[in-house]
């Protein structure tokens, strides 16, 4: 919660709608109807607390070039402030900024501790049983019920965009809690078997891998992906009864994609059901200093890694407009990148295809506003 500003800021939770309504109105001149514009954007790692803070904080963002914010508001365990929400919404439309919010999906430890019969189970490689997931199973109706209304209430802040958080999603041995399991027995006609879902298991003890999927796998990876796509209209659906023109994205995974069946038994993504329902944008976070840590490679190798996701997922994408790469700008340790190698991992993601991007910054520590003015101009001829 912002705890330094004056109460003369707090803007009632009951009124919030119809004051952010009118900033917009105030603040910001609408696209044309069908214009479609990259987005430009600062992803902000943790919301700016303070209140004055903020509103020089987006206020440099905006100079800096940006046209968007993306923050994630809830906290690890599944909580949002929603005071912090009304005056993020609020600052951000008065910079002339839009507003994209990360909201999660499967990852709720609040709603898991009231409810742990909600939660999904997995089916362990190595030794053969089944395991808690510590994520939702969105397959129970309690727990759509219970996201649809998360959403709706978010959308009706004004914000101009949700972001689905990268755990919407299932993996290859994830979807074994009892309610999909009964979905699969009463579709097929007979019970899901591991050996039969797993044919061949490879890998070492310490991470196994599935080699060769058996049908009844792939069966099961349809429901799985079903059950993501009726979740997604039904959010969207919700969501723009209260705000008419809330946009909507969903994560793409940054290990990338190699052909349409490993993004379906990885993460259970069906990307031309997506495209079919018209999302509006698929983003992608590729921390490459992260990336560079974890799997120990040079400098070299870190971009050449880094390349490889973004055009895996521009190919799976296959629309520059609709995506955004969000791209890291700070160490491990929190301080800011030589400038020379923020601008070489730009030009990377920019000869993908020229995508949206989204500048992974400290509140504390923005890029200076030339380096990003720079690094947001686009070419031409693209």
């Amino acid at each position: 919660m912002f705890d330094t500003f004056s109460s003369r800021f707090r803007i009632s939770r009951l009124v919030m709608p119809a004051i952010i309504a009118l900033a917009l109105s105030r603040f910001i001149t609408p696209a044309p109807a069908g214009a479609e514009s990259p987005v430009d954007a600062f992803y902000l790692k943790e919301a700016p607390f303070d209140y004055v803070k903020a509103e020089k904080l987006f206020g440099v963002l905006k100079e800096g070039g940006a046209n968007t914010i993306i923050v994630k508001l809830e906290n690890e365990k599944g909580g949002m402030d929603l005071d912090m929400l009304t005056n993020v919404t609020f600052l951000a439309h008065h910079a002339g900024l839009k507003l994209f919010v990360i909201l999660a999906t499967r990852a709720n430890d609040e709603a898991l501790l009231e409810h742990p019969e909600w939660e999904d189970l997995r089916y362990d490689l190595g030794s053969g049983t089944v395991q808690g997931t510590n994520r939702l199973d969105l397959s129970l109706p309690p727990v759509k019920e219970l996201l649809v209304k998360k959403f709706k209430e978010i959308a009706a802040y004004s914000v101009d965009g949700i972001l689905l958080g990268d755990d919407f999603s299932y993996s290859d041995t994830e979807g074994m809690g009892a309610a999909m399991l009964e979905a699969y027995q009463r579709k097929f006609g007979a019970a899901l078997a591991a050996g039969s879902a797993f044919v061949k298991v490879g890998g070492d003890s310490g991470s196994p891998k599935t080699e060769v999927y058996g049908q009844s796998f792939w069966n099961w990876a349809g429901l799985k992906k079903n059950v993501l796509l009726e979740l997604y209209q039904s959010i969207t659906r919700a969501c723009r009864e209260v705000n008419s023109s809330v946009q909507f994205g969903i994560s793409v995974p940054a290990m990338g994609f190699v052909t349409s069946n490993d993004a379906l038994a990885h993460y259970s993504y069906d990307m031309n059901e997506f495209r079919k329902l018209n999302v509006d944008y698929y983003w992608i976070a590729v921390p490459h200093r992260e990336i560079r840590a974890q799997q120990n490679l040079n400098y070299k190798k870190g971009m050449e890694s880094l390349m490889r996701i973004v055009q895996s997922t521009m190919s799976m994408v296959k629309d520059p407009v609709k995506t955004i790469v969000a791209v890291q700008t700070t160490s491990l340790t929190g301080k800011i990148l030589p400038f020379s190698e923020i601008e070489e991992v730009t030009a990377l993601v920019r000869q993908s295809g020229n995508p949206g991007l989204a500048f992974m910054i400290d509140p504390e520590t923005p890029l200076p506003g030339a380096l990003s003015k720079k690094l947001f101009k686009r070419s031409k001829n693209k």
